[in-house]
């Protein structure tokens, strides 16, 4: 500034109380940074609020006004700033790397951890940086010089890892520039070979890209144009760079709400990504069977985790197919072995619920289901035959194999009518529209309401269409403006209303639960029963949605069903999904109602054991049937029962209902000296197995957060995210006046980065879920064609099996034979082929955006909206460098469109490594190693340089003086406890990381057309031992040059800083310290803090508070400190 000690006093409409020109001064500082005519300032001047009018000056008292001080720089508006920060902060990693990590790390639930860490690292030490950089007015280097000569180190390592980033992140922006002009080839091969054209590995360049090249000096020479005059130049561009990514991620989105597919996608980005087998297992004969394959992960929604069925395929084995692992082979969790099932009864590992804890779930024998809240009466008690004692021995035991999958399968696609015939019989509807007329009839004597069968089937088709293809309301259907066909040329609205008010299914004078619905009921479940079943059978609850009040004490609550209110029916299916058989809970009453007559066998167990008898009994049954339930139905006597049927059995068990075999408890199970596959096992005198196991892998979502690695990196990404320890925040904070309230912009845009990270997957995943729903169909339409042709070659028929075709049963072993050899699609595992970072942007990402409509105009929208988000990051990482060599005035004459060109013409010479065919693998080692320690430990002796080493007391004082508030204790402790421990941690954890699981890079192998992983050469390893350590050594090395007396970083005078006005403007008074500071930070009255250096005191108004940039040596004040202390002279008012 030409003098900065010069305020201007700005006219205003309002009425202003006479104050000193002091307070007038700093009042106007609380206005916009522009000038009053509208006009631009040239680079150099100052912001017209501060220039020096010939008409009125104010001297600002207190301030030394230097002589010959240049002209600092500021924003011309507070909309710059915010811009240029989030332009800055929300980079390419919010695109391309937190939608794959949320997906890969739980899901949901990965947002607990990822809102934790913004929480006590994102946003304190963001915080942090812009008070700093607002308050020394200064960039990086003169910043942490300034605080302290011994911490200039900070500066020099944010310079040069900001140079290594910038290097490879304008290549990034550069493949966005080809890909503009490339739209339509989103292969990967089109990627690997045609874009990079790659080399096989790092070790051979090949031949030099001139197509990459171009676009690189067509990136670095954008860069400069934008960057030539500083933030007078780049605070106009961020009017564009840093709202274009928001305007089509939003046209994104909308365009993404409307694609089919678009809820797999989210479904897949929010369900947690467990690891394979945890939920499902492939099937040899079909995609997946959703069959839950471990007791821990509960599918039963009346009862606790631990209560789900389990998995025939995959449980323990205890006998000695030579196939199959047992107890003296292999572990069960040995991989490629498909285990077959041999046992009767699975216990859950944490299964040891009394029966106490059984009440609480289940439903009264004989009254309804209560919300939680309601009390509930006590369950009436029956007489039981004691059950006879059981011995158990730790033997195996063996039965045979289970057949393949069985379901045989007409040769021809049967029509909808056909279908419909077979589940609603001529009877059926015959009997239907009796009881309809026969209602009709006894509600009035008089009426001439008659219906017919065709007019029912009419009806019911009507309901079912209208359950698919559902409207806002009823008369939506056959409103003028929003008709269906579909349903108005079949019946009027009037018919069907009446006809919705009088059907019925029963005589109306007969009395009974379900009475008005039974014979419906029953028809549908004959033919249900009709449908041919599989040998294994799962029993469990299902919820019918009810809504309505009317069904009295009919109507349910179970609260971990999807549909929480409703019918409650037990079912039985086979393991395609398909219900063979039902029974409406009624009740005590439930059995009596469906005619089901008791043994005195079956009399003796359970109420839920009795339902799995009166379910099982409408199978046919053989040495090959094996019935699924989970602990809410098993029980020593319905395993007896079943097995003297001749009926294998297998489930989650309670230990009070098996007689609490001598197995391993659930505590010592839990030990973390048991590691995870660890079964216990014994067997009872009779051959029923209790085996106690503890899961192999992870099995809830929630539980993924007691893994190390999800919080991992979930610091990583906040940390990264917000562009931390780069010193562009800093550099962009000292162009802010005085008084900006860093702390509103640090939360704000804080939770805007984390906000977009999450808007962003959404994005991206509803495009990946319609590609991956395009793929998907595209596999079952060549699946089926493979299977028309197998049939048809089956058959001995040319041109394929057709509708028209005779219905012929296939022999099961052919028709099992066949679907073996199809293809599998599968919709999940398509969704978790996208990657993250090039790969997804580049690959994945780009292949679904062809499949648009007008597939080139949305390819070259999502790459302009990676080119703004990388050139904004770009921005704020050489403004840091550039920023501190002026401030450092090493080349004092040069000006800085020449400064920043010459360092944009080194930085382009010096990227010219990436347009090689080995330029990939050297961007992935940049992008790996050159900034991801350098960046933490930067980062972390930020902390501990303003909480340790200058005082939290004076930094808190400093930013009272700026906002007016002090900042919340809260924030105090993450500066000086909370962040430094969780970077310490996050610094340690990836270190051990990366030695344990090795390095390595995705290489192009040419040959196979696919990529493979190889691990670094050894000159590789040294190149990453350069990149960390030229960096990270200027912390130490500054230091000690300091200690010896050496200048490494030249003195510079402090920036100019309104100090006794800002505290006079914020009428900041002397900081008393309270009691919770002295507990937990430490700090004194006489100024002293802890392990920090002392502050001088001071007691009233007149004495001059030291600030930063008004410090003596730091070091040399601890050392004179100590030897006062040694002398005797140690202040009565120290403790």
């Amino acid at each position: 500034m030409s003098n900065p000690a010069h305020l201007v006093k700005r006219r205003s409409s309002r009425d202003l109380k006479p104050v000193s020109s002091t307070k007038l001064e700093m009042l106007e500082l609380r206005s916009r940074l522009v000038p009053e005519s509208g006009l631009e300032s040239e680079y150099g001047a100052t912001n017209a609020a501060f220039e020096e009018p010939a008409a009125l000056k104010l001297e600002a008292e207190g301030a030394e006004s230097p002589t010959q001080e240049p002209e600092r720089e500021s924003w011309d508006n507070k909309l710059q700033f915010l811009l240029a920060t989030i332009g800055y902060a929300v980079g390419l990693g919010s695109v391309w790397r937190f939608p794959y990590l949320t997906q890969r790390n739980g899901g949901g639930a990965f947002l607990i951890p990822f809102f934790i860490m913004l929480f006590i690292l994102g946003i304190p030490v963001f915080y942090l940086e812009l008070a700093v950089g607002q308050r020394l007015r200064k960039g990086a280097i003169g910043v942490w010089n300034q605080v302290s000569p011994y911490l200039g180190g900070i500066g020099m390592a944010s310079c040069f890892v900001s140079l290594n980033v910038a290097l490879y992140y304008n290549t990034i922006i550069a493949w966005c520039l080809y890909y503009m002009f490339h739209a339509s080839s989103p292969t990967e091969y089109f990627w690997y070979r045609q874009t990079l054209d790659i080399s096989e590995d790092v070790n051979s360049p090949e031949a030099f890209n001139w197509h990459i090249c171009s676009c690189l000096v067509v990136a670095w020479v954008l860069t400069y144009l934008c960057m030539a005059k500083g933030i007078a130049s780049s605070g106009k561009v961020v009017y564009v760079t840093a709202t274009f990514p928001y305007v089509v991620l939003f046209i994104f989105f909308v365009r993404g709400m409307l694609l089919d597919g678009m809820q797999d996608g989210l479904r897949h980005l929010f369900t947690p990504d467990l690891p394979q087998g945890m939920f499902s297992r492939r099937s040899e004969h079909h995609g997946r069977a959703i069959v839950p394959a471990s007791a821990n992960v509960s599918d039963d929604d009346s009862l606790d985790d631990d209560d789900d069925v389990a998995d025939p395929d995959f449980l323990p084995q205890r006998h000695h197919d030579p196939e199959t692992p047992g107890p003296s082979d292999a572990p069960p969790t040995t991989k490629g072995k498909r285990a077959r099932p041999s046992l009767q009864m699975m216990e859950a590992q944490s299964s040891e619920d009394e029966d106490v804890e059984e009440d609480k779930d289940e439903e009264e024998e004989g009254g309804i289901s209560r919300p939680p809240a309601s009390k509930k009466a006590k369950r009436p008690t029956t007489k039981k035959v004691p059950a006879r004692p059981t011995t158990w021995q730790k033997v195996d035991v063996s039965y045979p194999a289970l057949p393949a999958f069985e379901h045989p399968a007409p040769l021809y696609v049967r029509s909808p009518q056909q279908y419909f015939f077979t589940f609603f019989s001529e009877q059926m509807v015959r009997h239907i529209a009796y009881q309809t007329n026969l209602y009709a009839t006894q509600k009035d004597v008089n009426t001439t309401f008659s219906t017919t069968d065709d007019e029912i089937v009419n009806f019911v088709a009507v309901l079912l269409y209208m359950g698919v293809m559902e409207a806002p309301s009823l008369e939506d259907y056959w409103s003028m403006k929003l008709r269906v066909p579909q349903v108005a040329e079949v019946m009027s609205s009037k018919r069907f209303r009446l006809l919705r008010r009088t059907l019925h299914f029963n005589d109306n004078s007969r009395a009974g639960r379900f009475f008005k619905i039974r014979p419906l009921f029953s028809f549908i479940n004959t033919s249900f029963q009709s449908v041919p079943q599989t040998s294994k059978q799962s029993i469990d609850e299902v919820m019918v949605g009810y809504k309505g009040k009317t069904a009295g004490n009919l109507r349910q609550y179970i609260r971990n069903k999807p549909d929480k209110w409703g019918f409650k029916l037990f079912s039985r299916a086979s393991e395609d999904g398909f219900v063979h058989d039902m029974v409406l809970y009624q009740g005590k009453t439930t059995l009596q109602s469906h005619g089901v007559t008791m043994t005195s066998a079956e009399e003796a167990m359970g109420v839920t054991s009795q339902i799995v008898a009166a379910l099982v009994s409408t199978m046919n049954l053989s040495s090959t049937t094996v019935v699924f339930a989970d602990n809410y139905f098993t029980s020593l006597e319905l395993v007896r029962y079943l097995q003297g049927k001749g009926c294998r059995y297998t489930g989650t068990a309670r230990d009070n209902r098996i007689g609490k075999p001598p197995l391993k408890s659930v505590k010592d199970m839990e030990k973390k000296s048991v590691p995870r596959g660890s079964i216990d096992y014994v067997t009872s005198d009779d051959g029923i197995l209790a085996v106690r196991w503890k899961d192999n892998k992870r099995d809830n979502a929630f539980k993924m957060l007691t893994d190390p690695v999800v919080w991992l990196e979930a610091g990583t990404q906040i940390f990264f995210s917000f562009g931390l320890g780069f010193g562009g925040l800093i550099a962009f904070s000292s162009y802010n006046p005085p008084n900006n309230n860093v702390f509103r912009d640090a939360v704000a845009i804080g939770l805007l980065n984390a906000g977009t990270a999450m808007f962003a997957s959404i994005v991206v995943f509803s495009v990946l879920g319609f590609k991956a729903h395009n793929t998907h169909n595209k596999c079952l339409h060549q699946r089926e064609l493979e299977l028309n042709a197998s049939l048809a070659s089956y058959m001995g028929v040319s041109g394929g099996v057709t509708t028209a075709a005779p219905e012929v049963t296939v022999p099961p072993e052919v028709y099992n034979r066949i679907f073996r050899q199809l293809r599998v699609c599968d919709l999940d595992e398509e969704l978790a082929n996208s990657s993250s970072g090039t790969g997804l942007a580049f690959i994945v990402f780009t292949e679904a955006i062809n499949q648009f409509p007008a597939a080139p105009f949305w390819s070259v929208l999502f790459f302009l909206m990676l080119f703004t988000l990388g050139i904004d990051s770009e921005f704020g990482t050489l403004e840091g460098v550039i920023t501190s060599i002026v401030d450092l005035k090493l080349f004092p004459n040069l000006r800085k469109e020449i400064l920043t060109g010459i360092i944009c013409i080194i930085c382009c010479l010096l990227s010219m490594v990436f347009a090689h065919g080995a330029g990939n693998y050297l961007f992935i080692l940049f992008d790996d190693f050159s900034g991801n320690l350098p960046l933490l430990i930067i980062a972390l002796s930020e902390c501990i340089g303003i909480a340790w080493v200058y005082g939290l007391r004076r930094f808190c004082d400093d930013i009272e003086m700026m906002t007016g508030k002090r900042p919340h204790w809260y924030w105090m402790f993450c500066w000086k406890y909370l962040s430094p421990f969780t970077m310490i941690v996050i610094l340690v954890a990836s270190i051990i990381k990366t030695l344990m699981d090795g390095a390595g890079y995705q290489a192009w192998d040419a040959e196979a057309a696919m990529v493979v992983t190889k691990l670094w050469p050894h000159w590789a390893w040294g190149l990453i031992c350069v990149l960390v350590l030229v960096s990270a050594l200027w912390l130490p090395g500054v230091a000690i040059a300091k200690f010896f007396g050496i200048n490494v970083i030249p003195p510079e005078e402090a920036a100019w800083f309104p100090v006794a006005d800002m505290r006079e403007m914020h009428h900041v008074k002397p900081h008393k310290v309270t009691e919770l500071e002295r507990t937990l930070f430490a700090m004194h009255p006489d100024g002293s803090e802890g392990f920090c250096l002392r502050s001088p005191p001071y007691e009233d108004e007149e004495t001059p508070v030291t600030a930063i940039g008004e410090l003596e040596d730091p070091w040399k004040a601890t050392i004179r400190s100590s030897q006062e202390s040694r002398g005797g002279t140690r202040s009565a008012e120290e403790p």
